[in-house]
């Protein structure tokens, strides 16, 4: 790793490993304590060398639990970031945003702490420090078909059978470009936003895409900053509307960076 680093000239190493200690992903009980091994080594080796060593954490409690030693991990990692999307997909069978900020009225069971807020002050309960509590925004949404185009709110019912028309640039049935959603926007597509979770979501016929933008932002980045976290990275940086399509180019990390300016609070984009 080291002699990769210097070749390449890079920062620093982002461990991402998804999931360890979870059975049914091929994961070992003893996965918990290497990965805390491994990190610690490699703190090790790059101490005096002015090398970053982070690391990816979820927010599920499930995942968390079984695979992460956070308290362990926090000692030799110059930042934890927390893995804020993915929370929700097609594998609920219902429609919802996958980056909830707050638990919603909706929520039952384990969604009910299945969002941004409570997602963040499990992996502090679990034992980080706020000020290496990193906050993940993702540049990307979720899509979904309806099964039925007359019920298209929050928790309606999908089609899993019938995957998403795939976007005409990322070309993907499952996530889709910010650039991609506000060009649907520009056409006949619907958008509503939920005001408990802070989230925007639209729809067209038997389509529907849950995602974060401008407004979904500035409500995370107000949180992030009266919670006092360490700060923001971004998946993925490419997905922002960098050609301008819909307007002002590259408007969602434009939006982070004038949330933080002033503040000591990071932003960090992931390639």
């Amino acid at each position: 790793v080291l002699r990769w680093m210097k070749e390449y000239n890079l920062d620093g190493v982002d461990m991402a490993w998804p999931f360890p200690g979870v059975s049914y992903r091929g994961g070992s009980p003893r996965d918990k304590e290497n990965y805390a091994s491994l990190i610690r080594e490699l703190a090790g080796a790059f101490e005096g060398k002015d090398l970053l060593l982070t690391v990816v954490v979820p927010l599920p409690e499930e995942f968390l639990d079984a695979g992460y030693d956070i308290p362990e991990i926090s000692k030799h990692v110059d930042w934890i970031n927390a893995q804020a999307y993915d929370l929700r997909g097609v594998w609920n069978g219902v429609t919802d945003v996958h980056t909830p900020l707050f638990s919603r009225s909706i929520d039952v069971g384990p969604q009910k702490t299945l969002n941004v807020k409570d997602g963040l002050a499990r992996i502090v309960s679990s034992g980080a420090p706020k000020s290496k509590v990193v906050m993940g925004i993702a540049f990307f949404g979720r899509g979904f078909t309806l099964l039925d185009p007359a019920q298209h709110g929050l928790h309606a019912l999908v089609n899993r059978d019938v995957p998403p028309h795939a976007g005409p640039f990322v070309r993907s049935n499952e996530v889709f470009a910010y650039y991609e959603i506000c060009l649907n926007l520009k056409g006949n597509w619907k958008r509503e936003f939920d005001e408990e979770g802070k989230c925007p979501y639209i729809y067209y016929r038997d389509q529907w895409i849950g995602y974060d933008d401008a407004v979904s932002i500035r409500h995370k980045i107000n949180f992030l900053l009266q919670e006092g976290y360490r700060g923001v990275y971004v998946f993925n940086n490419d997905l922002d509307d960098f050609r301008g399509f819909c307007g002002e180019t590259n408007i969602l990390l434009k939006t982070i960076n004038e949330g933080l300016n002033g503040n000591k609070n990071e932003v960090a984009a992931s390639a």
